[in-house]
């Protein structure tokens, strides 16, 4: 698209009427509903209506299991990609910020793979929502609610097709004051002769956007006609052809929002703009220019009514044992001193360890890395204000984490048959990678931040192997990959991915005792902590937190009769 001057803009109003015979017409592009998502999703930071953690544990017919927890979803926003005449629906994406990640396969020796997610890994849930009006005793509210979603798509575990179904199913069954997003609020009050007395929604994609290699990929515009007093018809929808009102000059969208008013009422004082309100605080129309091709046209913007705070954060994630400076911004982004600042969890449980920030200037920092939980923690900084005898709050996220990125996955069960590949997703330079211990294959480097594990022949023909393969980064990171040939005879217990404490220790045992109590077991540990030679794991007293992988081997005049395996998760519980 090559743009949709203003000139272009009034030289097609003058040969239609936009309004269709309605009394007036609201235009918003894109832009301007994501400001007021992500000015949503801001607010309910501090006053606890965020979206909640999702976890699901899917299993079934035997069809292999996933299990996604503690996922965080991040600010919701909306393109008009699956927009059509006469529809009012958007796509909405909301990015996943953080969680776990764990897929096994049917079998005994099927892939399995474990990872923690970052945002930097790109996964999100798609889905397609019909907006929705709501009516009021006084008002009307165009609102756009997650229970209404259709069509959910999520490239978290591509291959699995029941997660997105049970995505449908938990966004369903929100609570409204989590799941709607107030977008526009309509005073329905009063005799003066712009007063709404009725209104209709629609969705419109931009010419060309709907192309998925368009530049402008999304694009487009939410339409609101209003019947108003002075004028009690209705007019009509608009079709496929109705024109293109957004202001797009090679890309720059300067006038996020336009109002229209039809020609027939000129004559009338005011204007619809006053009956229009924005959430969360109060933002109200802001006339830039305004114009009479045909109709009267307004373009602007969607400004706050009065003092509006938001609270700038780091823009990537936080490494323990740094200090990072948060700042308290007004709505013309000039940095505010803060009465006082807090930090806290994002959910209303008050417990866990969320480091510590100074209740004057906003400095953060998490000292310790045992304090931290594995997979890292998502904080809530606050920032207060009380000036001219009002008081103001706002919130923003932040991440804590050992490093600046994860691995992806930190533990694979594979088949020795296939290689798999190993990737550092976060920012940063990237690392140098190594083979930890015995050489079990070879690594492929493409780049610092993507290798390809292959196993050796030696590998295809053991019952079990295990490999890992460091990250030459602060924290001594590595990768843990599992390789079993078939179904492993022996059973570990206590079960998979059990969470063992610094200092802590962990009796393993084989589930099955009888089976040749006169063969030798032999125990081997891979990773952090200590092992003895009769199961007995004990973690580190410090140190980031990990995963070490403990395998027992029955041994029977000097041949292997048997194999298992247990993965622990190292870290503070």
């Amino acid at each position: 698209m090559s743009g949709n001057s203003i000139e272009h803009v009034l030289e097609t109003m003058k040969a239609i009427n936009v309004t269709l015979g309605w009394g007036a017409l609201a235009v918003y592009n894109r832009g301007c509903m994501n400001d007021l998502l992500k000015r949503h999703y801001l607010e309910r930071l501090h006053d606890l209506r965020s979206l909640p953690l999702f976890e699901a544990m899917i299993d079934p017919d035997g069809q292999g299991r996933t299990q996604v927890q503690a996922i965080e979803f991040g600010m919701p926003t909306l393109s008009f990609v699956t927009a059509s005449a006469g529809g009012r629906r958007v796509q909405v994406t909301l990015p996943i910020l953080s969680g776990t990640y764990r897929r096994e396969g049917q079998y005994a020796d099927g892939e399995q793979h474990y990872f923690v997610i970052n945002e930097a890994m790109g996964y999100a849930v798609q889905a397609d929502v019909d907006l929705e009006v709501l009516s009021y005793k006084e008002r009307w509210g165009l609102v756009l609610d997650l229970r209404n979603v259709s069509r959910v798509r999520c490239n978290l575990g591509v291959a699995d097709d029941r997660l997105p179904a049970e995505l449908a199913r938990w966004f369903r069954d929100l609570p409204d004051y989590q799941s709607q997003f107030a977008l526009v609020n309509v005073d329905r009050q009063g005799d003066e002769p712009w007063t709404p007395t009725g209104m209709r929604v629609y969705t419109q994609a931009a010419p060309g956007s709907q192309a998925p290699d368009a530049a402008n990929h999304g694009q487009g515009a939410l339409l609101v006609f209003f019947k108003v007093k002075a004028r009690a018809r209705e007019g009509f929808a608009p079709t496929d052809t109705f024109p293109y009102l957004v202001v797009d000059e090679q890309g720059i969208e300067p006038y996020p929002a336009a109002l229209v008013q039809d020609r027939a009422l000129n004559h009338l004082q005011g204007s619809l703009s006053q009956k229009l309100w924005y959430q969360p605080s109060p933002y109200g129309f802001a006339e830039r220019a305004r114009h009479v091709p045909f109709d009267t046209v307004m373009f602007g913007d969607l400004l706050p009514l009065g003092p509006s705070f938001t609270v700038e954060a780091p823009r990537y994630t936080m490494m323990v044992g740094r200090s990072y400076d948060f700042i308290m911004r007004d709505q013309h982004g000039k940095a505010v001193q803060a009465s006082r600042w807090t930090v806290s969890g994002l959910d209303a449980s008050g417990s866990g360890e969320y480091g510590h920030i100074d209740a004057k200037d906003g400095r953060y920092r998490f000292e310790s890395v045992e304090r931290l939980k594995p997979g890292g923690q998502a904080i809530m900084v606050t920032a207060e204000l009380y000036q001219d005898g009002m008081f103001y709050k706002a919130s923003a996220r932040a991440r804590v984490s050992v490093e600046f990125f994860e691995l992806q996955p930190e533990v694979a069960f594979i088949s020795p048959k296939a290689p798999i590949e190993l990737q550092i997703a976060g920012v940063g330079p990237g690392y140098a990678w190594r083979l930890l211990g015995e050489r079990n294959g070879q690594l492929q480097l493409h780049n610092f931040k993507q290798a390809t594990f292959i196993p050796d022949a030696a590998a295809k023909r053991k019952g079990l192997v295990i490999q890992q393969v460091g990250v030459d980064s602060k924290h001594r990171r590595r990768f843990s990959i599992v390789m079993a040939n078939g179904p492993q005879l022996l059973s570990v217990r206590p079960g998979v991915f059990r969470k063992v404490g610094y200092r802590d220790s962990l009796r393993l045992e084989e589930q099955d005792t009888s089976f040749m109590p006169e063969a030798k077991r032999c125990w081997r540990l891979f990773g952090v902590g200590e092992l003895s030679e009769d199961g007995l794991f004990t973690a580190p007293a410090s140190g980031a937190p990990g995963f070490s992988v403990v395998t027992c081997e029955i041994e029977h005049g000097g041949v292997v009769l048997a194999t298992g395996y247990n993965v622990l998760e190292v870290g503070r519980l």
